[in-house]
């Protein structure tokens, strides 16, 4: 019992200070995340000039990322803002069938993200929605190895998202 106590303070404070240290980045805004929804876990490597801050993939490394967790790939590469931190492309790879899968590429996806955010923030062109208070999230969700990855982008208020697990809210 004094162990789920302890277990719980420490993901308490890991998800604090986790906040406190993102503060840096949603300062920024316009953040770019990947979210594990897939149902298995997935290889993803992301080529952003990051060579050490832990609270974002490290570029080019093949991270594990487990069901449920979302990480901070990087910036939106628009403008001259904080260009060391963008993210420039990403793939991700299934972890279950390690051997067989290959990498899938979601440049399709960023450039997408970069498009309507230039079309909306930078022209200054009519939107459906304001987006440059907004973070992108690219949701990879369940799908079968017989078929293409099932993959969308949502859009979330800056500094309302963080890199979770899901564990941190058991």
């Amino acid at each position: 019992m004094k162990n789920k106590i302890v277990l719980r303070s420490i993901q308490k404070i890991t998800l604090l200070v986790s906040l406190v240290l993102m503060s840096h980045y949603t300062d920024a805004k316009n953040l770019i995340y990947l979210e594990n929804q897939y149902g298995a876990e997935i290889y993803c490597k992301a080529f952003n000039n990051n060579k050490k801050n832990n609270h974002m993939l490290i570029n080019n490394k093949e991270t594990l990322i487990g069901r449920g967790v979302r990480v901070l790939l990087g910036v939106i590469p628009v403008g001259a803002r904080l260009p060391n931190e963008w993210v420039n492309s990403v793939e991700i790879k299934t972890a279950r069938y390690f051997s067989l899968s290959s990498d899938t590429s979601l440049d399709n996806y960023l450039d997408e993200i970069v498009r309507v955010f230039t079309a909306c923030c930078t022209l200054k062109m009519n939107c459906r929605q304001d987006l440059c208070n907004k973070d992108a999230v690219i949701v990879i969700k369940p799908s079968s190895i017989l078929f293409d990855w099932d993959i969308s982008v949502r859009w979330e208020t800056s500094g309302s998202i963080t890199a979770f697990e899901m564990n941190q809210f058991k």
